[in-house]
């Protein structure tokens, strides 16, 4: 669903089932925003923001997650935003281009 919201606004969205996946893919690819649930099987969402960050320092990073995981929390371990389950269409694409916004100036 969240790739939707996003190819239904003109962003490019590639999807990966798994953070091993998903970090591969980021190694080789060129990617301007990172975002990734933290539940996920393997590699927990935590430790595909901490590759991440290693790989692409200056990358936009968000989580999405139906934990209880305050907004300074995420910050404190190098997330740019939080979309908390259950979200809405409107509020992920203000979040998504507040970010990447802030990041690029």
């Amino acid at each position: 669903m969240l790739s939707e919201i996003l190819v239904n606004q003109g962003h490019q969205a590639c999807v990966f089932d798994s953070g091993k996946g998903g970090l591969e893919a980021f190694r080789k690819g060129s990617y301007e925003i990172l975002i990734t649930d933290l539940g996920m099987p393997g590699v927990s969402g935590w430790e595909v923001i901490n590759i991440a960050r290693q790989i692409k320092p200056g990358v936009v990073i968000g989580i999405i997650t139906g934990w209880d995981i305050s907004e300074e929390e995420a910050k404190q371990k190098g997330v740019d935003f939080l979309i908390n389950k259950p979200f809405r269409a409107d509020y992920v694409l203000q979040v998504v281009t507040n970010a990447v916004k802030s990041k690029t100036g």
